[in-house]
């Protein structure tokens, strides 16, 4: 804004003047949406507590288990686009289970542990 009041001292042309000025109000109006916009996503990222995200996970992993349940072959073709190699699970003691696979998306096999 400095530059622009120089500008019009100096005697700039008024009519490109006024238009960035108006760019000027237009990047800062867009910029306080942006920050109001991340302050709410703060705020929502604040209250998620771990057992309303474990309820959450477990909510949707009925829903797949529902799913399964009832179209097994829609169910095996999702899986089948979600990882390239075969799903497996297997014991890991004390009522966990490890799972393996490969990726379709990113190609890794991270060995992970459950209990069931």
């Amino acid at each position: 804004m400095a530059n622009l009041t120089a500008a019009i001292a100096a005697g700039g042309e008024l009519g490109v003047l006024v238009q960035a000025v108006k760019d000027r109000e237009r990047e800062r109006a867009e910029t306080q949406r942006e920050l109001t916009r991340l302050d709410a996503l703060r705020s929502s990222v604040a209250t998620l507590s771990g057992a309303r995200l474990r309820r959450d996970v477990a909510k949707h992993l009925e829903d797949w288990q529902g799913l399964l349940a009832r179209r097994p072959l829609a169910g095996r073709q999702i899986l089948r686009k979600l990882f390239v190699t075969r799903l497996a699970f297997e014991p890991a003691g004390a009522g966990r289970w490890r799972s393996r696979g490969r990726r379709a998306s990113t190609g890794s096999s991270p060995a992970s542990s459950r209990r069931l």
